[in-house]
């Protein structure tokens, strides 16, 4: 005998005409909502694209800006010791004043090798050592500095110490003010 099966459940269901018009408007329904659906998550991935292009844009320039100030570190540093220096140098030439002048009516008495020793005191005061040859060098140097006196570079002329040396050698210590 042949095997038939046996089929008990209808084949197709009764529908009624309101089921029906439903559910073709449920259908038109499911189709524009996938189509929302596929809409918002294509809108949603251009977003993200658009977002993680930006971040890798703004991630490299973070590390140029990075490297940048990590070059300019050392610049900064030896910028700021500059500007250290410079003020105390301000404030050194504030305050120091040219001994120019003193040197020049210095070496008006005496010039080197005569000179032995100079040194500058309060109130434009200089001290002297000087070496002459002989006696009458020395008198020459006093009167050396008698005319710058009179001439009004100097003033107060003073002899601090005068030493005949065995060699006949004389040396003197003056003090003085130059006049500014």
């Amino acid at each position: 005998m042949e095997n038939n099966p046996i089929n008990l459940f209808q084949s197709q269901a009764v529908v009624s005409p309101k089921l029906a018009v439903l559910e073709r408007y449920l259908r038109g329904a499911r189709t524009f909502l996938l189509l929302i659906v596929v809409g918002v998550g294509a809108i949603t991935l251009i977003v993200y694209l658009i977002f993680s292009l930006q971040r890798r844009t703004l991630d490299g320039q973070r590390q140029e800006l990075f490297a940048s100030v990590k070059e300019n570190v050392v610049k900064e540093a030896l910028l700021l010791t500059l500007r250290a220096r410079v003020a105390s140098l301000k404030k050194i030439m504030t305050y120091q004043i040219s001994i120019a002048p003193y040197i020049d009516t210095t070496l008006l008495i005496a010039a080197p090798p005569r000179l032995a020793s100079f040194s500058l005191g309060d109130g434009n005061s200089i001290h002297i050592g000087v070496e002459a040859q002989s006696v009458e060098e020395a008198i020459f140097i006093v009167e050396t500095m008698m005319q710058l006196t009179n001439d009004n570079k100097i003033k107060n002329p003073m002899i601090t110490s005068i030493l005949l040396n065995k060699d006949a050698t004389v040396s003197i210590g003056f003090t003085y003010t130059v006049i500014l």
